[in-house]
């Protein structure tokens, strides 16, 4: 207080700044604001500076800048070119909207360097500003300027974690103005804005009303049908979803969000969504992507020296690694992110460790020394007057409860049973389970079993239905105890072997040790797997995760065999083959043993896998034959590698007691999808390895570049592989769109198969079949059950391929399982859920379909979570060359043609002067021909105008400029599009291929064709 009653009397700029920043200025400020040297900025009396004359108190700015005239002059006469001049200036002429546009953009440049007390100041001058604002006198410009100021100051927001009282009200105000001009673009960014605000650290954080208001802006965003204006909102859409518990739509917008504002270098930003996406992957249980999130941002922080972020994430970390059950990491990273950090100088920070410190000392047994931390931080925190500092986790509600439960006196800025109250009418969906499941213990505190009951039910509901394993098994844990209590031990065991796979991070505070004796011995040896079914397809699977390769099927199945066998528990195995229907079974692998001298344990064995390979899982008790003693299993498992043939996996023997309780067939169903999608991933990985031995090429070899367009495109291609977002891929015809498909796939490591499915090749009557599947007996023809082509997508990659073509009932059915992630075969009664990454890829121009009504939206922006255009030849033509020579080899070796080492100058002329309309699919056509043709030796190319001259459209058929007629009659698309195949038809001659039929002209495939002339009824007349 000393040092700032010193620049009320010796210097006018000190008032003028008190005044300003409400006493609340720092010399660092000024110095970062203004670049005056800190040491005079320290000092307060400039030379020459006049003296203060006391505080003025104007809350409007431009009064207040006015009243301090002998600063301003004296400020403005400093050498500085630092923007603050113009703030200035602007603000003595009464230009209010210009000084904070000034102002607001000084803030938001320097942010990366500003500390979060400087960005506080920044955003209280322009915020408090914003609301004193006349608006009735604002003309259409003005009013659209203050509604882009307060769009443009939510990043201040969200990097300064200030407690910004009325921020709705500035919301509102913006809003109101964006009706009375009619924007409703701006209508529905303010209404999401306003929700935003739950996430922010404000006393109306978890506000039932905002987020209502959220919802009505994302209906009028999907209205609008702008995929500009979804770009622009995509961090805020990721807020909602986050709310909402759609946690895996809310990474892939927060990733879309994070990746824009890497590459703008808006480190602080970045951050607050990278934050939300690590605590959303934490909510979904996948910590490994939680934590390296956060990893890589630290390691970059640390690597510029930017110690402020570092200790930010530091304390991020601890709190996930606090989740995981993983203490002394938490509290090493506890240490670091503390060092320099208090509440006096950093409340945000000093409160967020405060609480990650008191959750550690709750889980090591010690409430006391987790209330006193806590209390320290809250105590400091009201002083400052802040109110209800923000939370997303569950962990601030436990702790007040277990400080009630020890009868520990109310802590400051929080009530328990409010809080509780709060989050069970919040939006907030994980909060509401978790307050849900807290209200149950404190009714069985009491003695209303009852009333618990339905609690942790609720709670459980709620939980599984968003998919956040680890506060589901803490509400499973206390559904557990209270079955114990009312001697329902079975429902206890069932209760507890679903949550055993988060057994490591729930063992040392959540997990009674009653429950525990509840787990087989079996299970708990094991570690990662328990007696559900749920948990024996989980064991498969991690059995034969990614990390695990074969290059050879004949490895594999041994392996397959082995490891089987010991999931099970038993010692004898064999795997059958039927490669097409009706083709003979046979043996292929048999379990530490050799084809040639096998013998059978049960005579009809291979009888029974052949009724196995039809697709009906077997399950035999008690069988007795070839020396099998008395209570021995045989089983039978499905593997449907389709087009690769159906395998049957056989194992005979004594079963572990807790597995033979959980085999049925629906499981052993599971089971062989399980193992279908790592065969085919096996015998897909064997044939490209035959291939590349076979043509010296391997998959990605016909990506080939030296142009720093594809440099760059492909920087961006391995950027999105690592990540499980959406990928759109546009480009003209022939650039390669399923080669650079097949690239993500390979870069991404799934495990699973690259599924492509040309969406204008399905038949709408046939969609659901092809892409779904069948159930046996489900229509007609359907003898056995088929998988479809999205299930054999698991854990691998979809490709849509001209996904544009697809008609409106097939969108509507593609939305459904994009967004579910689950579907039922055609005829089928269970739900199936499929993991893939989606890839959709198009030649067309999506957003003008979806402007036009043609192309839903919601389903563009499901898919267009990454938008990738591929460029065109003609703009890449340093990669001309080099793709030539890579095809001159490839087909002179694969034709067996002797081959010239290189091109002509006559014929490397041609090739780049070539605008390569068909891009690489007509150079590759063009460099095959000539291989093929002259052998080689006398290299020389075709005239390319010749050879792609169908391409150029109507006129190349000899019809000149586009008829009028097409267009009589103001036709509709559709009917427009009608005339154009039957014109094109009638002038080709009704020739579909070849280099002047209507393929070459309309530039689609085949199928595509035959589909429209079948919808619209065109026919050849005879």
């Amino acid at each position: 207080m000393a040092k700032e009653k010193a620049w009320y009397a010796d210097s006018a700029v000190g008032t003028l700044l008190a005044d300003l920043f409400e006493g609340k200025w720092s010399p660092e400020l000024l110095a970062q604001l203004a670049q005056i040297p800190l040491a005079e900025a320290e000092r307060g009396a400039f030379p020459g500076c006049p003296p203060s004359s006391g505080r003025k108190r104007r809350f409007r700015l431009v009064e207040c800048v006015q009243a301090h005239k002998e600063a301003c002059s004296f400020l403005l006469a400093r050498p500085s070119g630092s923007g603050i001049e113009s703030f200035l200036r602007l603000s003595a002429d009464g230009e209010e909207l210009g000084a904070l546009e000034t102002m607001l953009g000084l803030g938001l440049s320097r942010m990366n360097t500003l500390r979060p007390a400087g960005i506080n100041l920044v955003l209280r001058l322009v915020h408090r500003s914003l609301l004193g604002v006349g608006l009735r006198g604002l003309n259409a410009d003005g009013a659209k300027r203050y509604r882009r100021l307060c769009r443009d100051v939510h990043p201040l927001i969200v990097c300064s974690g200030s407690n910004t009282p009325s921020l709705a009200r500035l919301f509102f105000r913006a809003r109101g103005l964006a009706v009375k001009f009619g924007d409703r673009r701006d209508m529905a960014l303010f209404d999401l804005l306003v929700g935003s605000i739950n996430v922010c650290n404000t006393p109306e954080h978890g506000n039932p009303r905002f987020h209502a208001i959220m919802a009505r802006g994302y209906a009028a965003l999907e209205a609008l049908k702008e995929p500009d204006l979804f770009e622009q909102a995509a961090p805020y859409l990721g807020i909602y979803h986050f709310i909402e518990g759609n946690y895996e739509q809310a990474m892939n917008l927060f990733s879309r969000a994070s990746r824009k504002l890497r590459a703008q270098e808006h480190h602080l930003v970045e951050m607050f969504y990278v934050r939300h996406w690590s605590f959303a992957a934490s909510c979904r249980g996948n910590f490994e992507l939680a934590a390296g999130l956060l990893l890589s941002r630290l390691r970059m922080f640390a690597a510029r020296s930017d110690n402020q972020l570092a200790r930010s994430i530091r304390g991020q970390l601890a709190a996930l690694y606090l989740r995981m059950g993983q203490y002394e990491k938490a509290l090493e990273q506890l240490d670091i992110a503390q060092i320099g950090v208090s509440p006096q100088v950093d409340i945000v920070s000093g409160v967020t460790n405060a609480r990650h410190l008191a959750y550690y000392h709750m889980l090591s047994g010690n409430p006391k020394a987790a209330y006193k931390v806590l209390h320290s931080a809250l105590d400091e925190a009201r002083r400052q007057g802040y109110e209800r500092p923000i939370y997303l986790g569950g962990a601030l509600l436990e702790l007040l409860c277990a400080f009630q439960e020890q009868g520990c006196p109310p802590l400051p800025c929080y009530s328990a049973e409010q809080e509780l109250q709060r989050c069970l009418r919040g939006p907030n969906r994980m909060l509401r389970g978790v307050a849900a499941r807290l209200s149950g213990n404190a009714l069985m505190r009491g003695g209303n079993e009852d009333g618990a009951l339905g609690l942790y039910q609720d709670s459980l509901a709620l939980l599984e239905k968003i998919g956040c394993p680890l506060e589901a098994a803490k509400t499973r844990l206390a559904l557990a105890s209270l079955a114990l209590r009312r001697n329902d031990k079975e429902k206890a065991v069932l209760l507890v072997s679903d949550a055993w796979p988060m057994y490591d991070c729930l063992k040392d505070f959540f997990w009674p040790e009653e429950l525990l004796a509840l787990v087989p011995t079996y299970m708990r040896k094991h570690g990662e797997a328990n007696l559900s079914s749920r948990a024996l397809l989980e064991a498969y699977r991690e059995s034969f995760s990614p990390h695990r390769t074969w290059e050879q099927f004949e490895a594999f199945s041994q392996a397959l065999l082995a490891e089987s066998a010991r999931i099970l528990g038993t010692t004898q195995g064999y795997l059958f083959h039927v490669p097409y229907p009706h083709a003979p079974l046979r043996l292929v692998a048999v379990l530490g043993g050799k084809l040639e001298s096998v013998t059978y344990p049960y005579a009809s064995l291979p009888d029974l896998m052949e009724l196995v390979a039809e697709g009906a899982p077997l399950i035999l008790d008690n069988v007795q034959e070839g020396g099998m003693g008395f209570g021995s299993m045989l089983i039978g498992i499905p593997i449907d590698c389709r087009p690769d043939g159906v395998y049957a996996l056989c194992h005979v023997g004594a079963f572990l007691p807790e597995v033979r309780t959980v085999l049925e067939e629906n499981v052993l169903k599971d089971i062989g999808r399980v193992l279908a999608w790592e065969c085919s991933r096996v015998m897909e990985r064997e044939r490209r390895h035959a291939e590349r031995l076979e043509t010296l090429a391997d998959t990605s070899g016909e990506m080939i570049c030296v142009s720093d367009e594809m440099e760059r495109f492909l920087g961006d291609v391995e950027l999105a592989a690592k990540t499980d977002a959406s990928i759109l891929l546009c480009g003209e015809s022939g650039v390669g769109k399923e080669m650079v498909a097949r690239y993500i796939h390979e870069k991404s490591g799934r495990s699973g198969r690259l599924v492509i499915i040309n969406m204008a090749s399905l038949q709408d009557e046939l969609f659901e079949s092809e892409f779904f599947g069948h159930e046996k007996g489900s229509f007609t023809g359907a003898m056995t059950s088929k998988p479809g082509l999205v299930e054999m997508a698991e854990n691998g990659t979809l490709f849509l391929d001209e996904f544009t073509e697809a008609s409106t009932r097939v969108q509507a059915k593609l939305l459904r399982v994009l967004q579910e992630r689950c579907f039922h075969r055609v005829g089928g009664t269970q739900t199936i859920s499929v993991n893939f990454r989606l890839i959709a890829a198009s030649n067309r121009d999506i957003t003008h379909a979806v402007r036009q009504g043609l192309f839903r939206a919601d389903l563009y922006y499901r898919i267009a979570v990454i938008n990738l255009k591929i460029p065109p030849l003609r703009e890449r033509k340093a990669d001309i060359l080099a793709i030539a020579r890579y095809y001159l080899h490839f087909f002179s070796h694969w034709h067996h043609r002797e081959c010239v080492q290189d091109f002509s100058p006559e014929n490397r002329r041609i090739l780049e002067s070539w605008s390569w309309p068909g891009n690489i699919r007509e150079l590759r056509n063009v460099i095959e021909q000539s291989v093929v043709l002259t052998g080689g030796r006398h290299l020389t190319l075709p005239d390319p105008v010749e050879h792609t001259e169908a391409s150029r459209g109507v006129g190349a058929l000899g019809g000149g400029e586009m008829p009028e007629e097409l267009f009589s009659g103001n036709p509709s698309l559709a009917d427009l599009e009608k005339r154009y195949i039957e014109r094109t038809l009638e002038q080709s001659g009704w020739r579909i291929e070849g280099k002047r039929g209507a393929l070459a002209v309309l530039r689609i495939s085949r199928s595509a064709l035959y589909d429209k002339m079948r919808r619209y009824g065109v026919k050849r007349p005879f």
